[in-house]
C-alpha cells in the first residue's frame, strides 16, 4: 500500500503535505473497514470467532482504533501482531506469531461449550444428553440441537444382515469389537454378515445436518473436556425439548405380545423393505411390524402407552390392522325387515 509518509518540508506546504497525508490515510482506514464488513459480517452476525490484526507500522493500531471500525468486529480483535513484511509473507508470518492465541480461541470456546452443557445438567432440565445410545436416539428424535463429541471417539458403527434379510445396527468400541457374541444372529446362532463398517465420528459428520443438528468437536486437554470425555463417554448432546429417554427406550424394546415389534437392533436404521413382501406380516411402518392375528383392542393398548414419536406411525397401523378385520356391518332391523317385505 502506497501511503504518504512524514517529511521534512517545512515553510507553508507543510500544514497541506500533512493534510494531505491524513486525508489519505483516513480514507484507506475507511475502506479497509468496509471490506472487513464485507467479509466477516453476514445477515448482520459477526462469521468468525476472532480477528488477529498485521502489519508493519501503525496503521492496524489506527484501524483497531477508529471509529470507522465496526464495532462488532472490534470486539472479535484477539491480537495485534507487526510483521517485517507485506503480502503473503506478511501473511504467513501473522499466522505464526499467532499460532498460541489461535489454539487459545479454540480452547476458551471448547470450555465455554462444555460449561454450558454442565450447567444444563445441574439446572436438572433434562435439555441434555450423554453416551452413545440416548445421544443417537435424541438425534433420530429431531431433538438433538448441538451434538457434543470427542474429538478421538473410538467408537464404530456397524450395519449388520440377519438370516431374515433385515439390517442391524450396532456401535461398538475397541473393547466390545473383541466380543463376537454381539455378531451372532439369535436365530441361526451364526456370524451375520457385514455390510458396512464406519467410524461414528465419520458417520455424524456426514448425517448430522440431516438431522437438524449442529456439530462441534472437543479435545481432552482442557480440565472440562477431560471430565467430559472420562465422564461421559465423549459424546453427548444439548436438546431443544425434554426427551424422556427410557419411554424411547421401552419402545424400542416393546414385546410382540401386543401385536406390535421395535426390534431393538433395527433402531437409527431403515427398516427391511424385504418384510413387506412376506405373506405372514400384514403392515411394515418404520420400524415396527403387524402380526397377523393380532386383535385390535392389544394393538391400540400399544398405540395408547407408546412414545410420542411412533405414535402417528402406530396409529396408522392400528387403522390399516382395524380394517383388515372388521366384519361386515349387521343390518339395521329396520334395514332387514324392508328386505324381507320386498
Amino acid at each position: 500500500v502506497d501511503l504518504p509518509k512524514k517529511h521534512g518540508r517545512g515553510g507553508q506546504s507543510a500544514l497541506r503535505f500533512a493534510r494531505l497525508r491524513e486525508e489519505k490515510r483516513h480514507n484507506y482506514v475507511r475502506k479497509v473497514a468496509e471490506h472487513a464488513v464485507q467479509n466477516f459480517i453476514t445477515d448482520n452476525k459477526v462469521n468468525v470467532a476472532g480477528l488477529i490484526l498485521a502489519g508493519s507500522a501503525d496503521f492496524k493500531n489506527d484501524l483497531n482504533q477508529s471509529d470507522l471500525f465496526d464495532q462488532r468486529l472490534s470486539a472479535k480483535v484477539v491480537k495485534v501482531v507487526d510483521v517485517s513484511y507485506g503480502g503473503e509473507n506478511g501473511f504467513n508470518q501473522a499466522i505464526e506469531l499467532s499460532s498460541e492465541t489461535l489454539g487459545n480461541v479454540k480452547f476458551i470456546q471448547e470450555k465455554k461449550l462444555i460449561n454450558a452443557y454442565f450447567d444444563e445438567i445441574s439446572l436438572d432440565s433434562g435439555k441434555v444428553c450423554y453416551g452413545v445410545e440416548d445421544t443417537l436416539r435424541a438425534l433420530d428424535a429431531g431433538a438433538a440441537e448441538t451434538l457434543i463429541v470427542f474429538e478421538n471417539l473410538e467408537v464404530t458403527r456397524w450395519t449388520l444382515k440377519s438370516s431374515t434379510g433385515g439390517e442391524i445396527i450396532l456401535h461398538t468400541n475397541k473393547e466390545q469389537e473383541t466380543d463376537r457374541s454381539q455378531f451372532m444372529d439369535k436365530e441361526t446362532g451364526q456370524e451375520m454378515e457385514i455390510i458396512e463398517q464406519i467410524s461414528l465420528l465419520e458417520w455424524l459428520a456426514e448425517k448430522y445436518r440431516d438431522f437438524g443438528a449442529n456439530l462441534e468437536f472437543v479435545s481432552d486437554r482442557s480440565s472440562e473436556g477431560n471430565q467430559f470425555v472420562k465422564g461421559f463417554g465423549g459424546i453427548g448432546a444439548m436438546l431443544r425439548y425434554k426427551l424422556n429417554f427410557e419411554q424411547l427406550a421401552e419402545g424400542e424394546d416393546a414385546a410382540p405380545v401386543y401385536g406390535l415389534t421395535a426390534p431393538r437392533a433395527q433402531r437409527f436404521g431403515s427398516a427391511d423393505p424385504s418384510l413387506a413382501e412376506k405373506k405372514d406380516v400384514g403392515v411394515v411402518s418404520n420400524h415396527y411390524e403387524l402380526h397377523p392375528g393380532t386383535s385390535p383392542a392389544s394393538v391400540q393398548q400399544e398405540v395408547q402407552s407408546s412414545t410420542p414419536r411412533s405414535f402417528v406411525a402406530q396409529k396408522s397401523i392400528f387403522k390399516v390392522h382395524q380394517s383388515l378385520t372388521r366384519k361386515p356391518a349387521a343390518p339395521s332391523p329396520l334395514r332387514a325387515q324392508l328386505q324381507n317385505s320386498n
